[in-house]
């Protein structure tokens, strides 16, 4: 496994000479803040674009892959302080074929911004004919620390009346942590057992302060929400491996490493690799953004 590398920022030196005049333009002050938004996600295989609002708000966040020929785009509201709405749409082309999944949600707030309610609206549609339609509910608990530690999933079936609320779908995600990374989460996935459960390793010692990459993700349209804290708290160290077990006892293991600039206000994540056991690799490059 390829180890971590440090890349130095180079240093910009300024020097102010005096000159005839006696007035002068003060310089302006350093800029000592962390990047902490990500901009861009860019592999061989996917690119991730993460747009935001004057409030550093996620706004747009839009994902690609050609060899996957799929697409996924997503837009985010707020109309008040206590919601956000998210318009995702999932495409995926097989010829002469398109698929879309449409999720239409509606996430409340907590005081402090954390999502504890997604209500949303899931259509299932090809070559723009509807196969599937739900109504859903997604519950989160946290714990006293700010950790996400359970997801409640609700889901009803449409029928002539609009929903069938007489017969709802439900299960529940956990998740472990110990300190402050998560260990485990228990993916339930519409049983009694759970269908996935997936495991992590992190490093000794953390090193960025923000993470590029956000585990577990629940749907794809929280990715950017995950990563600016509405999900609580990120692990605090940097994820070395994943492990995988269905629930057929089937494994699959993932490693990870990271490669780290320099900034005056500490190091950030600017590459990223992926090490599947099946020999696949992924490099990530990672671009960031400082808070307005």
């Amino acid at each position: 496994m390829k180890l971590a590398k440090s890349i130095a920022a180079l240093p910009i030196l300024l020097t102010v000479g005096s000159g005839c005049s006696d007035s002068y333009e003060p310089l302006p002050e350093p800029d000592f803040r962390l990047p902490d938004l990500v901009s861009s996600i860019t592999s061989e295989y996917f690119d991730e674009e993460y747009i935001y609002d004057d409030e550093n708000r996620i706004a747009k966040w839009i994902s690609s892959s050609s060899s996957l020929n799929q697409k996924v785009s997503c837009v985010y509201e707020y109309p008040d302080d206590n919601t956000i709405t998210m318009d995702l749409s999932e495409q995926v082309f097989f010829e002469p074929d398109t698929y879309l999944r449409h999720f239409d949600v509606s996430l409340t707030l907590d005081n402090e911004g954390k999502i504890t309610v997604a209500d949303g609206i899931f259509n299932y549609t090809k070559n723009d004919l509807l196969m599937l339609r739900k109504k859903y509910r997604h519950e989160f608990e946290y714990d006293d620390s700010g950790h996400l530690v359970s997801i409640k999933c609700t889901e009803w079936m449409a029928n002539r009346d609009g929903w069938d609320m007489d017969h709802p779908w439900q299960w529940v995600n956990t998740l472990t942590w110990d300190g402050d990374n998560l260990i485990r989460y228990e993916d339930y996935n519409g049983s009694s057992k759970p269908q996935y459960i997936s495991e992590y390793s992190y490093s000794g010692i953390p090193v960025a302060k923000h993470k590029p990459n956000v585990f577990p993700t629940i749907i794809s349209g929280y990715i950017p929400l995950q990563l600016t804290g509405r999900f609580g708290k990120q692990s605090e160290g940097e994820v070395m491996g994943r492990t995988v077990t269905n629930s057929n006892g089937n494994r699959s293991h993932n490693e990870y490493a990271y490669e780290f600039t320099k900034t005056a206000a500490g190091p950030i994540i600017s590459r990223f690799w992926e090490y599947r056991d099946n020999g696949f690799e992924i490099e990530y490059r990672v671009k960031w953004l400082k808070s307005r």
